[in-house]
């Protein structure tokens, strides 16, 4: 709680710091796709910002190892945002054990696909989308900014685009094909994230890595991580930095010392503050 209660503060500060503050409106568990037969729900919030122009859009992606945490996680950070003139969502995804990949991109994409669909009636404007994870849901948002729609199983969202204009990830995955370099719990998580073994098909777990389909159409992307996390190895987030801006992708990557997965006050506000100039840069500008 107390943890919660200091989140509010900073970005409550961070609002009156560097924003206009707006009031919304919020609207809880709305189901946005049925995920192959497993419905899944969204937060979304709506600024009253004066006019009738298309607003910019955010999506937020939870982590919790593809296995747990849920929209409620990103909630603080979903209404900071729209406080600031964004559309925002917050979003629930399949989970493992129950399903595999790509389920759970799936999913995400079709979170985007959502927000097209419904642009003008939730005042969205379907050029300006971006995406925000951390941990797996990092994972997710690098994979949401290297691709478009991988799957089109959903006949409610057929024909929409799932691509994004912008990516914030913080300390997400990005290379599942090195078993040495992660903690046998973590590789655990992998595993069963694949759903396949590692030894007899290598390929799936280069499919699930983001890092190998860097391309130059792909989102601009900001990156933070701690150098001391012990859950990601940071080295993970480094060759993802240098993949895509060897394929001419602009990428602001923040590495911050002694963090771990997660950061203290000063380094929270620090990414917080970045990521306001990110997304106002390419969702705003």
């Amino acid at each position: 709680m107390k943890g919660r209660v200091w989140l509010g503060a900073l970005l409550s500060l961070a609002v009156a710091a560097a924003h206009a503050q707006y009031t919304y409106n919020s609207y809880y568990d709305l189901v946005y796709t049925n995920g192959g037969g497993a419905p899944q729900t969204l937060d979304l919030f709506i600024p009253n910002k004066p006019g009738t122009d298309p607003l910019p859009a955010i999506v937020f992606v939870h982590g919790g190892g593809w296995v747990g945490g849920s929209k409620e996680d990103f909630r603080g950070y979903a209404q900071y945002y729209a406080q600031t003139g964004y559309v925002t969502i917050s979003i629930n995804y399949r989970l493992t054990p129950n399903w595999h990949w790509m389920a759970q991109i799936d999913d995400c994409q079709a979170a985007v696909r959502w927000l097209r669909k419904y642009a003008s009636i939730i005042r969205v404007n379907p050029n300006k989308i971006g995406c925000c994870g951390a941990s797996a849901g990092g994972h997710l948002v690098l994979w949401m900014g290297t691709s478009d729609t991988l799957n089109d199983l959903d006949p409610d969202l057929h024909g929409y685009s799932s691509r994004v204009q912008a990516v914030v990830d913080y300390f997400g995955p990005t290379d599942m094909t090195k078993p040495y370099e992660w903690d046998p719990s973590i590789w655990f998580l992998i595993v069963s994230l694949v759903g396949r073994n590692p030894v007899s098909d290598y390929l799936a777990y280069v499919n699930v890595s983001p890092l190998y389909f860097a391309s130059p159409d792909d989102a601009p992307t900001l990156i933070f991580h701690g150098d001391s996390d012990p859950i990601v190895p940071v080295a993970q987030s480094r060759r993802m930095d240098a993949r895509l801006r060897q394929a001419g992708v602009p990428v602001w990557y923040y590495e911050y010392p002694g963090q771990g997965h997660g950061f203290n006050a000063f380094y929270s506000w620090d990414s917080l503050i970045r990521m306001n100039g990110f997304l106002d840069t390419w969702l705003r500008g």
